[in-house]
């Protein structure tokens, strides 16, 4: 009966320190920007979304068809995108990265805001 307790109490201690754990974890930019990225690639609009600072919703649920919106955004994103460097300030983070547009190279400067406690990407900047 003792050891079955202690099993119990010991599942329940592992159980209730990966939720501690869970809830105190943040997301640095660059996984933040990466998990953007899957979402973009796949057509993830509602894992998208919850990536989205809280403007960028507001300009794409004003486009009126924010699906085809999210869609039209994942033929038009770079691929093989790299992140090249991070740079934290405060609330605001700047990635600097490179990838692949149309068969050619390209460079970008993310930028990503801290809202509620969670890095959200507020705007992409592409050039040749």
């Amino acid at each position: 009966m003792k050891q079955r307790n202690l099993v119990f109490v010991l599942a329940v201690w592992v159980f209730v320190s990966l939720l501690v754990s869970a809830a105190f974890a943040q997301s640095s930019p660059s996984e933040t920007y990466k998990s953007y990225l899957e979402a973009v690639y796949s057509g993830d609009l509602v894992k998208g979304k919850t990536l989205l600072a809280e403007k960028c919703l507001k300009d794409m649920e004003a486009s009126g068809d924010a699906d085809n919106f999210f869609k039209m955004m994942g033929g038009m994103e770079p691929k093989e995108v790299q992140i090249i460097n991070e740079d934290v300030q405060g609330d605001t983070a700047s990635l600097e990265v490179k990838g692949k547009n149309f068969g050619g190279d390209c460079k970008g400067t993310i930028t990503l805001n801290k809202e509620n406690g969670e890095w959200k990407v507020a705007k992409e900047a592409w050039h040749n």
